[in-house]
């Protein structure tokens, strides 16, 4: 069966030549994407994590800091129209109206490459050429990094209003439904910046304008995606998926054999509460282990809403039972000399 290539297969097949003076920043992106472990929302699961983004954008706001991806470089990509057609909708006509592009600008692809603390925001959009162009957006996110007090000013100057106005930027259309004490959740922790772009002469009114309307929202989903894919109740190993050919900008490509983890996102309304994942044993071949929550038996043993604090980096202890969860970072288990596993990741619903 033939395989269709990612956006990300299309952005490590650019060229020089096919992208000109952004050719740096493209290469930069190609470096960074080939350490990255790839995880591919379908159809259902965007429309499904964009369903619950609408209902429960105060859940995002409350456990923003236990947004933690389960790899140090990892990438996320969605079928975007379906995901913002949800979004736009629970949104206030007058709000929804200024924030939906012309359908030749309608982006068809997000993809958001998680690089430490740093998220950098790829898209496919002009839905009517016959070779839709990825692009890498100039803004890009700084996770737990705030604002200093000039980079606020530039980017209130350049949104032309308060500091509210980057709350509405980070929350998107969730922004008119947030007590006004919540809305700031997102810029008491997180930050963005212009990381190319800004030598442009008219920068302000040519570079930036163009990018953050369209912008709007992108941190509220870079914190969301943590949350949901570390919600796994159930993983899934199928069988080694082999080399296939395929095409890439008209030309032929051999896309990679790799290991295909189906991730069942567990529907419960609360984000924070994890699941352990079931054990699989048989494991010889050297493989990534995904980051993800640890608890201790006082934790696991009470199933009230844990009060939790932080008592160190990534470790949060119960004030409630004295319960303690942790974070585990992502590492490699097995034996390198019986071979390694490539993995990519399919999320479904």
């Amino acid at each position: 069966m033939k395989r269709t290539p990612l956006l990300y297969d299309e952005m490590l097949a650019l060229t020089p030549k096919r992208t000109g003076r952004v050719w740096p920043q493209v290469s930069f992106m190609q470096q960074r994407l080939r350490a990255a472990k790839v995880f591919r929302l379908d159809h259902a699961a965007a429309a499904y994590a964009a369903s619950m983004i609408v209902a429960h954008p105060e859940a995002i706001a409350r456990d923003v800091e236990f947004a933690i991806p389960p790899f140090e470089r990892m990438y996320v990509e969605l079928p975007y129209p379906e995901f913002f057609k949800i979004l736009s909708a629970a949104a206030p006509e007058e709000y929804r109206s200024s924030y939906i592009a012309p359908p030749e600008e309608e982006d068809q692809d997000i993809g958001y490459l998680f690089d430490g603390p740093l998220v950098y925001v790829m898209s496919r959009a002009m839905k009517s050429a016959k070779n839709p162009f990825p692009m890498v957006l100039p803004i890009r996110y700084r996770l737990n990094r705030t604002f200093s007090f000039e980079e606020e000013q530039v980017m209130t100057n350049l949104l032309d209003t308060s500091r509210l106005g980057i709350d509405a930027l980070f929350w998107g259309s969730c922004f008119n439904v947030l007590h006004p004490a919540t809305m700031r959740a997102l810029r008491t922790h997180h930050s963005c910046e212009f990381w190319y772009g800004n030598e442009h002469p008219d920068f302000a009114h040519v570079v930036a304008r163009a990018v953050l309307k369209p912008s709007a929202g992108d941190l509220r989903n870079i914190v969301a995606l943590p949350l949901f894919l570390n919600r796994t109740r159930e993983v899934q190993l199928l069988d080694t998926v082999p080399p296939a050919p395929g095409f890439v900008h008209a030309k032929p490509r051999t896309l990679v054999r790799h290991n295909v983890v189906r991730l069942r996102l567990d529907p419960g309304p609360l984000l924070k509460r994890v699941f352990t994942s079931r054990a699989s044993g048989g494991w010889r071949r050297e493989h990534d282990v995904r980051g993800h929550w640890c608890g201790d038996r006082t934790y696991h043993a009470n199933t009230h809403d844990h009060d939790l604090r932080e008592i160190a980096v990534n470790r949060w202890k119960c004030l409630r039972c004295g319960g303690q969860r942790w974070w585990r970072k992502a590492h490699k288990r097995g034996r390198k000399d019986q071979g390694q596993v490539i993995t990519t990741y399919e999320v479904m619903p």
